[in-house]
């Protein structure tokens, strides 16, 4: 009998692995040994190894972390202002006055925390953002210690960090060096969107990541009126537009795609380019709902993102997935659309392949040790016939008791271990009232 020396044991009613073959294991043990996963199979005798931690989950379900893959952190500090608004009065009455104004590196790393204490307690372990001053973005991730995609969202005016492209360009070149030994922090190429850019940006953001060897990410046809005024000011749609710049030859992102047409389906399906959903902003904002069905049939991969906590006005991944399991039954008047394991895998597995990463996303022998902990005692999950179905349509944020990622416990017990969330909390009230008092004296 084979003797294990662990970092962590975790003992777990369930264990999602979310492998290729659907692998569930029912009272299981997971040991896990220098960041990756040493032993995941059926339930150990106490005797059969020593761990230096020791979790005790018999009540709960482990599975990969959820992965928000699009979202601007330093925007949860604008939670519960501009509601009721279309994206463009949003942007433009609301949160670029509020950028302009506040969108500095303190602010941003401030905004950041609070954005990793929701996502953390609601068990996201990776993150792809776009936002201004990165860096103070990936000072607070390097704190908490969760995986991230940093992106600068270059514009073709000046933005808060950078005063043209150009500087955008100079200002990822030293993200790219920074964080060139990371294991949890990567750098791609974040363009906003075509109605703050132009086609020549886009295609020097090809060039340029071509260089570096990065992926690309972009919101596209968000709404109807960008969709319309790309058709009026380029005869094109906006995927037909981007096609053109050569964007989609690079390992490409494309971010809501709720406005496509038939053929701009076709287009992202014929050069392998995934979408990000994000079902619970693109309705918070009336811009509509991404056609992921259609996007499924044409074999395109779809993931999910929250978007900004001011246009959601929540971090939770497992609200997302919940409200995409069901918003799609709704537009195809039928049960069957985005069953349970699919929008599980979505919100988890999806997010880990379109960003490329290697031995992520499932739990598996010798892959990274990231996972998170559901409970599924409380009432509203019991009784429970089928546990990927209750995660998906019963489930609560609040039920994720904790949260591991490369192998380091990010939460326990509900108890954030890397941040100080009263410090966070409190730093963020004050500023609170600052942005309050902007936004009445306006």
């Amino acid at each position: 009998m084979e003797f294990f020396k662990a970092d962590i044991a975790i003992d777990a009613g369930y264990i999602l692995c979310l492998d290729e073959s659907a692998t569930q294991i029912e009272d299981g043990t997971i040991l896990i040994k220098n960041n990756n996963f040493q032993y995941v199979g059926s339930r150990l005798d106490r005797g059969q190894y020593i761990a230096t931690d020791y979790i005790d989950a018999k009540t709960s379900v482990v599975l990969p972390p959820f992965y928000n893959q699009h979202t601007h952190p330093s925007l949860s500090l604008y939670r519960g202002l501009g509601v009721d608004l279309s994206l463009h009065d949003w942007l433009q009455k609301v949160i670029w006055p509020l950028e302009k104004r506040f969108c500095n590196p303190e602010m941003v790393y401030l905004g950041s925390q609070l954005s990793l204490l929701e996502m953390i307690r609601s068990g996201t372990g990776a993150v792809a953002t776009m936002d201004f001053h990165t860096k103070a973005v990936g000072k607070a991730f390097e704190e908490a210690g969760l995986r991230a995609y940093l992106g600068e969202a270059i514009f073709k005016t000046p933005t808060p960090a950078c005063q043209s492209p150009e500087d955008g360009y100079k200002y990822i070149e030293s993200l790219l060096t920074e964080y060139s030994d990371s294991d949890l922090i990567h750098i791609y190429l974040a363009i906003h969107a075509p109605f703050t850019s132009n086609p020549a940006l886009y295609k020097e953001a090809a060039k340029r990541a071509t260089q570096w060897d990065i992926l690309t990410t972009s919101h596209i046809a968000e709404t109807k009126s960008e969709f319309e005024w790309s058709q009026k000011t380029y005869r094109k749609t906006p995927v037909e537009l981007i096609e053109s710049t050569g964007i989609l030859d690079t390992d490409f992102i494309l971010v809501h795609g709720v406005h496509l047409s038939d053929s701009d389906i076709k287009i992202l399906s014929n050069n392998d380019i995934p979408v990000i959903h994000n079902p619970q902003s693109n309705m918070f904002l009336g811009s509509g709902a991404c056609p992921v069905s259609s996007l499924l049939e044409q074999n395109v991969l779809v993931g999910l993102g929250t978007d900004s906590a001011a246009s959601n006005n929540n971090l939770s991944m497992m609200r997302e997935m919940q409200t995409a399991a069901k918003l799609h039954k709704v537009i195809q008047k039928d049960a069957s659309s985005i069953p349970a394991p699919q929008a599980l895998r979505m919100a988890t597995a999806n997010g880990y392949r379109i960003y490329r990463h290697k031995l992520l996303g499932q739990i598996t022998k010798d892959y990274k040790a990231d996972m998170q902990i559901i409970e599924t005692a409380d009432i509203h999950n019991i009784p429970s016939y089928d546990i990927t179905s209750t995660l998906v349509y019963s489930s609560h944020s609040e039920d994720v008791t904790g949260l591991i990622v490369n192998g380091k416990i990010i939460m326990k017990d509900r108890e954030i271990i890397t941040l100080d969330e009263g410090g966070i909390l409190d730093r963020c009230k004050k500023m609170g009232l600052e942005i309050a008092q902007f936004m009445k004296n306006r």
